[in-house]
């Protein structure tokens, strides 16, 4: 804004106008809050081309996690589908820890379940609320 400011008096002097004009406080104002909404629209591109990215750089053909649950704060069950098969982990400050490694996943009465939605519910009834 300062640089707008002295090339207008560079400009002015330069024609030999015997009276300086200096733009306005309106002018400022509008062309300060224009700058600052071109500046802000930059940004937010700028964040959702970032995360755009990130997703597409974690997503795999072959690798999904299903569904994960926490403990606590830092310790989380996770289930993963590599393949066919699906593997529960143990995600914690230790590493992460294969608990099983199953062909399909059942429930308790013995038929087969959607895993996507609903392995949170069946969780809770293998381990029992706490």
């Amino acid at each position: 804004m300062r640089a707008f400011f002295l090339l207008s008096i560079a400009w002015a002097a330069e024609k030999g106008d015997a009276e300086l004009k200096l733009p306005g406080f309106g002018e400022l104002l509008v062309k300060s809050i224009v700058a600052l909404v071109i500046v802000v629209g930059i940004i937010l591109l700028f964040s959702w081309y970032i995360k755009g990215y990130l997703r597409r750089s974690r997503e795999s053909d072959f690798i999904k996690i299903l569904d994960k649950i926490y403990l606590d704060s830092r310790r989380f069950l996770c289930l993963v589908k590599v393949g066919e098969k699906f593997f529960l982990l143990g995600v914690g400050d230790g590493g992460v820890n294969l608990i099983a490694e199953m062909e399909k996943v059942t429930a308790l009465e013995g038929e087969e379940i959607d895993v996507t939605p609903s392995f949170k519910r069946q969780l809770e009834r293998f381990l029992g609320k706490r």
